[in-house]
């Protein structure tokens, strides 16, 4: 099965988070496409690079950077108009893209958006809270 994961956000945010995954993980990272979006970028034009993307794509865990910016609302209409198995991730960050790369064939992708959504929120943290403990 054709299985990928899909960075899409503002700026070269993805492509940055790509090149940290390939700096932590090596040719594993290969499996990650990252769409940068900009200003002058339409809102059909990023509609067309998302589907361009998925084309070929049966199964893919899509990140986007911000919940409720362009690159999530995108995303939400591209993958409810298809019957494909596609998950969607919002608030990435490095943490969460590293996970997905273990884990992406080990688990179907709606178990992993679920898995990867509690693993990224437990990676937040304020430091001097944590080392008070």
């Amino acid at each position: 099965m054709n299985k990928r994961i899909i960075i899409m956000g503002h700026g070269p945010f993805p492509s940055a988070l790509k090149e940290s995954a390939k700096m932590l993980l090596g040719k594993v990272a290969e499996n990650i496409v990252a769409i940068e979006l900009y200003p002058q970028d339409t809102a059909e034009k990023i509609k067309q690079k998302l589907e361009d993307t998925l084309q070929a794509t049966e199964e893919a865990l899509i990140f986007a950077d911000i919940l409720g910016g362009t690159p999530s609302r995108v995303i939400a209409e591209v993958v409810l108009a298809s019957n494909k198995k596609y998950e969607v991730v919002s608030g990435v960050n490095l943490p969460m893209v590293l996970q997905a790369l273990i884990d992406l064939n080990e688990k179907d992708v709606k178990t992993l958006a679920r898995e990867i959504a509690v693993q990224g929120k437990g990676s937040i943290v304020v430091l001097s809270e944590r080392f008070s403990e």
